[in-house]
């Protein structure tokens, strides 16, 4: 089973870190909880069977409440990207099994791909799965976007 953790699922979940000085800023958390989770499901589609994915919210700020959201037996996956998943990391260590895993050489990142939405600059689409990119654009035309 493959469980994919929402860490600033709420805006009250958004608080700022060192590591991550933009993570908590409404442009870097353009899509809500519901429309993570159906990119999750959208973009696994294929990849793993959807009964086999489950996509949770995650407190990673208040390790109080983490077992009410993932199982002390998981193993946690974070790509090794940057200074944040490494902090990630560390905290997750002080309870769950983690595994860091490489981040890919030519991988875009999400604040890139929300940069271009913003800018209108439609090449985002060729960074997503096509599933992905067919929900977003939706989503778009439902409060009018570009």
């Amino acid at each position: 089973r493959v469980v994919v953790a929402v860490t600033a699922a709420e805006a009250s979940w958004r608080v700022p870190v060192p590591e991550a000085p933009h993570r908590h800023l409404a442009e870097a958390n353009v899509f809500t909880y519901w429309q993570r989770a159906e990119m999750v499901l959208a973009g696994m589609s294929g990849i793993v069977a959807l009964d086999r994915i489950r996509v949770t919210p995650f407190p990673i700020h208040d390790p109080s409440c983490w077992d009410a959201y993932l199982p002390r037996e998981i193993e946690c996956w974070v790509r090794d990207r940057g200074p944040w998943e490494q902090e990630k990391m560390r905290l997750l260590q002080t309870r769950y099994a983690v595994r860091s895993v490489d981040a890919v050489a030519n991988e875009v990142s999400g604040t890139d791909i929300r940069r271009r939405l913003a800018m209108g600059d439609e090449s985002w689409q060729h960074d997503v799965p096509a599933s992905v990119a067919r929900l977003i654009r939706a989503w778009r035309l439902e409060v009018g976007g570009r």
